[in-house]
């Protein structure tokens, strides 16, 4: 059997374009799963026509039910065919909602558009009730691991592919888009970054990329596994050969995370290293110039002698002068951006 994408993805694109549809898009491509999103067309694409082909097409549709999701006649639209089209052909076909910081009990009568007739609404409303019934996953950005999060959709629409012999059940490893050509030279990467900004977004989907890779990646105090509060940090950055530091807005409210910069900026090691700042929606002028009144004013560390300050300031000082990345949550896509901040810090030298 065969399909011109196996999966399509419909969302409101304000509340997760950037966020959980780019990654889970290239957590499913990255299993040689053919899935349709909206974003990335050719220029001169009928945008309307393609969306309509690719629904009709696919095999599984994931329907990201958010906070505007009801509101946007073109989401509800994509419902009324992904449901329509369960009832019209004999192919094997699969919907799965997530509920995206939404329950699902959520209003169904917020499905109307000052554009809709009272006919349209009303069967927008049946759609959504009928995709309440189906069985689907909650997801809160404020308690979930997006990595680990996705990983079950994509565990989902895996076995119904696989069950359905649309993708073969064990795929040759050589074939696998996950490995990389890795430089022997490299063991371990090890992760800083301040657990309040970055734990559950960024830092779960880099940690899933390097893994998925076979890429060790050492995380102090990941809460998802618990075994890694025994990290001993010395230990880890001085054996790592890739040090990356997301430097996010609450970052030096940390004293543990100032220490791990002044570690790795110190340590001195018997190969070469490399070190990556990321800066997680700061401009890197504020981590140069830890400015009064910016983010990186050190009158945000509590509890701080003068000698501590002058310390991190030094790192961090040296850090900004380091080649690494920008990376903007509001105009980035997650997984484009954090899979280029992969291939900065574990290609070839």
């Amino acid at each position: 059997m065969s399909t011109d994408y196996n999966v399509f993805i419909c969302h409101q694109g304000s509340d997760s374009k950037r966020n959980v549809v780019s990654v889970l898009k290239g957590m499913l491509n990255s299993e040689g799963i053919t899935c349709f999103v909206d974003f990335g067309m050719n220029k001169g694409t009928d945008v309307n026509f393609a969306i309509r082909k690719a629904i009709e097409s696919s095999l599984v549709d994931i329907v990201i039910v958010s906070k505007k999701f009801a509101k946007s006649p073109w989401c509800l639209k994509e419902v009324r065919q992904i449901m329509s089209k369960q009832d019209t052909t004999s192919t094997p076909r699969k919907v799965i909602p997530v509920y995206y910081d939404v329950e699902p009990s959520m209003d169904m009568n917020m499905a109307t558009s000052k554009w809709s007739t009272d006919d349209e609404t009303k069967r927008w409303i049946e759609d959504l009730k009928a995709l309440r019934k189906l069985r689907g996953f909650e997801y809160k950005t404020e308690t979930a691991f997006e990595w680990e999060e996705l990983s079950n959709i994509v565990s989902e629409v895996k076995a119904f592919l696989i069950s359905h012999d649309i993708i073969p059940s064990n795929r040759d490893d050589a074939e696998s888009t996950w490995k990389m050509d890795m430089n022997p030279y490299y063991g371990s990467v090890f992760l800083c970054h301040n657990k309040m900004d970055t734990q559950r977004n960024a830092v779960s989907v880099f940690r899933g990329i390097l893994g998925s890779r076979g890429i060790t990646c050492k995380v102090v105090d990941y809460e998802k596994e618990r075994d890694e509060m025994k990290l001993d940090v010395e230990k880890a950055i001085r054996n790592s050969t890739v040090q990356v530091i997301f430097l996010s807005e609450n970052f030096v409210k940390c004293k543990d995370c100032l220490e791990e910069v002044d570690k790795i900026m110190k340590t001195k090691r018997p190969f070469e290293v490399k070190i990556l700042p990321v800066f997680y929606n700061v401009p890197p002028s504020d981590v140069r110039h830890q400015k009064k009144g910016s983010a990186y004013d050190f009158i945000n560390v509590e509890s701080s002698t003068d000698e501590e300050r002058k310390r991190w300031a030094e790192a961090l000082y040296r850090l900004s002068h380091l080649m690494g990345f920008e990376y903007n949550t509001e105009k980035m896509f997650q997984w484009q951006t954090l899979d280029e901040i992969t291939f900065g810090a574990t290609n070839r030298r």
